[in-house]
């Protein structure tokens, strides 16, 4: 069956997170060649996770002698094993635009002060107008705040979804991620029951993966507003007159359709 999700990677327009994340790396190494901010490395590693085995039941030496509790260890296992590759492919993600915004000297946002805020104040002040906007970004945004209405353990979507001072309902998504990030850097994150095994359908992976998709979207974004876009971004074994503009680059990376990516 053909899924119909923004999010679905087989069928949808978006290349699967492991590639955006390597594009990402692929634009800051030709962006700088001599990369002494380490900036790079943490999009690379995010891209090079292929699975995370979890057994949830592993020294439960009882869980044998019952078959129903058999297969939900099972069936958990499978989950967490797929949320904990999520949680994991963030953090380094996370990580990177964490490492990256720490080279920005952005102004503060008057009322509210951090890091995030200054972020989305200059997305609001300097981008939304002057700049493109990744397309489908609002496509995921709108799926996240879907899914969070489905799982309200993530927070109140009216709420969460509630620009203030510093934001612009165009382009909300990293004030809802760093709000969902925080839920697990601080302990409050709710480990859901698998499918089946509890009254609602948990969209934990799928709500991480928007996550994901949303920091890249938003590295694309600072990427193509704070940099000298003079360079080119050769594929793997293509020299650098046969590679793509910067400019073309880091605001389509993200796309099936586009032929560099």
């Amino acid at each position: 069956m053909e899924c119909k999700s923004i999010l679905c990677v087989k069928h949808g327009p978006l290349i699967g997170l492991d590639r955006h994340a390597h594009n990402i790396a692929r634009f800051l190494i030709y962006e700088n060649i001599y990369d002494e901010e380490l900036i790079s490395p943490w999009f690379r590693i995010a891209s090079g996770i292929n699975k995370v085995h979890y057994v949830s039941d592993k020294y439960d030496n009882y869980v044998q002698w019952c078959g129903p509790a058999i297969d939900y260890e099972n069936e958990k296992s499978k989950f967490h094993s797929k949320l904990i590759h999520a949680l994991t492919f963030f953090n380094f993600v996370w990580g990177g635009f964490e490492a990256y915004i720490d080279t920005l000297d952005l102004p503060n946002c008057k009322k509210y002060r951090g890091e995030i805020n200054k972020i989305n104040y200059f997305l609001k002040e300097k981008y939304l107008n002057n700049h493109p906007i990744p397309e489908h970004y609002n496509k995921v945004v709108d799926t996240l705040k879907k899914m969070i209405i489905l799982n309200p353990w993530y927070g109140n979507s009216e709420i969460l979804f509630k620009p203030n001072v510093c934001e612009v309902e165009e382009l909300l998504g990293l004030k809802i991620v760093y709000k969902i990030r925080n839920l697990f850097a601080h302990g409050a994150f709710t480990f859901s029951e698998p499918e089946g095994w509890n009254g609602t359908k948990p969209l934990d992976v799928e709500i991480i993966s928007a996550s994901s998709r949303i920091v890249l979207f938003t590295m694309q974004m600072l990427l193509y507003a704070n940099n000298n876009l003079g360079f080119k971004v050769p594929q793997l074994h293509e020299d650098e007159e046969a590679g793509a503009k910067a400019d073309k680059f880091i605001i389509n990376l993200h796309k099936k359709s586009y032929r560099h990516c």
